[in-house]
């Protein structure tokens, strides 16, 4: 058990989804909406908590493919795919820079972010296999989108219907997308 670790797993669940959305407002509201209860409950801060929603969540105007990084290349005549470049470090920075915040609040006032109670159960291969075959391909998804952007084979908007392919077809290959839901989610 790893004081603070829900929020330092909270941290790069908002990177992630910075990189899937680009959008902060869908970034925060689904970050509040499941994160903040299970913080809350396992003994977090209400400071600590709403600051690494908060944190996280403003990831999404700087980790491509950023919707505000979209807009200030249109207004400024730069090509989105050297923004996007551009903002990765800077991302990445941030992205540390908020989970050495984490642990260091941890370490220092453990109270304000305890470890999960219950979790003893030491770390196996099947379990790190199950999670890694239910996180690679989406990673490979965010890699492959802002790749094509990155080395100039496609356009944003050409990338962006590359991601909106690939997330459709591993939401086939996941079961997720069937006939009879399919009308829900064109709605």
């Amino acid at each position: 058990s790893l004081r603070g670790g829900l929020g330092l797993s909270i941290v790069v669940v908002g990177a992630m989804l910075a990189a899937t959305t680009g959008v902060v407002g869908a970034t925060v509201v689904t970050m509040g909406i499941i994160a903040l209860p299970s913080l809350l409950k396992n003994g977090y801060s209400p400071a600590l908590a709403t600051g690494t929603i908060a944190t996280s969540g403003t990831l999404g105007q700087i980790i491509p493919p950023s919707i505000v990084l979209i807009l200030l290349g249109d207004m400024i005549g730069v090509p989105v795919g050297r923004l996007f470049i551009g903002a990765v470090i800077p991302g990445a920075i941030l992205i540390i820079l908020y989970l050495v915040y984490i642990a260091l609040k941890a370490w220092r006032d453990p109270q304000s972010a305890p470890a999960l109670a219950g979790d003893t159960h030491a770390w196996d291969m099947n379990f790190f296999w199950r999670v890694l075959k239910s996180v690679l391909p989406v990673l490979l998804l965010i890699f492959a989108v802002l790749g094509t952007i990155f080395f100039g084979v496609a356009t944003p908007t050409e990338s962006g219907a590359f991601g909106a392919m690939g997330a459709l077809l591993l939401a086939v290959l996941h079961k997720r997308l069937t006939l009879e839901n399919l009308p829900l989610i064109i709605q």
